[in-house]
């Protein structure tokens, strides 16, 4: 049997509106759902420029959440699946990335794990290590970036999995008696842009949003 694994993300399918912090800048990330792609579910997040009606000026635009990587589990990777869309050159500022960052150092750098400029307007899946990060709490973060010179380039994800498999895995016993009202989620939902007023927009065009946040790049 393989080993057990757990699942270090939540709400990894953006199907309600919680466990994310978006970032609040020019190109704001949000919850969508059809027309725009979605790989399962009803929603998925939607970055960078996205929005047909807004100026892909000069903008970070990111979703993250903090996670905590066992010590000891043997393997840690992680998964998700990414529409990429972007007219820009490669290897400039205009990008989709993952970066992990330092909650408790300001959001220093912790590694760059994957940067490109893809445009396969296409569900696609990666799979990053993050073995080399147990024990460690990190922030995911992940980012398209505009550079303001003209270009757009957007990303939409869905299905995003941390998951740290191995190790001792500790069972943790129900109370005898288990409380008679579940709690309900907390905090003012996050809207969901109405994208379907815009029917019939192209993909390749859709205009970007961002979300700054500044990180430290090699």
């Amino acid at each position: 049997l393989p080993p057990a694994c757990q699942n270090l993300i939540v709400n990894g399918g953006f199907e309600s509106s919680d466990a994310w912090t978006l970032g609040p800048t020019a190109l704001m990330p949000y919850y969508t759902g059809a027309p725009n792609p979605v790989h399962s579910g009803a929603r998925s997040m939607a970055m960078g420029a996205t929005l047909p009606n807004v100026t892909p000026v000069a903008s970070y635009s990111s979703v993250q959440q903090t996670i905590t990587i066992p010590a000891n589990a043997q393997t840690a990777q992680l998964r998700f699946w990414y529409y990429p869309i972007s007219n820009a050159a490669a290897g400039g500022l205009s990008r989709q990335e993952v970066i992990l960052l330092d909650p408790w150092a300001f959001d220093e750098t912790v590694a760059v794990l994957w940067r490109v400029t893809e445009n396969t307007n296409a569900w696609t899946s990666r799979v990053l290590d993050l073995t080399p990060y147990r024990g460690r709490t990190v922030s995911v973060y992940f980012n398209a970036r505009n550079a303001g010179n003209g270009t757009r380039t957007s990303m939409f994800l869905d299905d995003v999995e941390a998951l740290a498999c191995g190790g001792y895995m500790v069972a943790v016993p129900l109370p005898a008696t288990l409380p008679g009202t579940l709690p309900t989620a907390t905090g003012q939902p996050l809207p969901i842009y109405p994208v379907a007023e815009q029917p019939g927009t192209a993909l390749g065009t859709l205009a970007p949003q961002a979300t700054v946040l500044t990180v430290t790049t090699p």
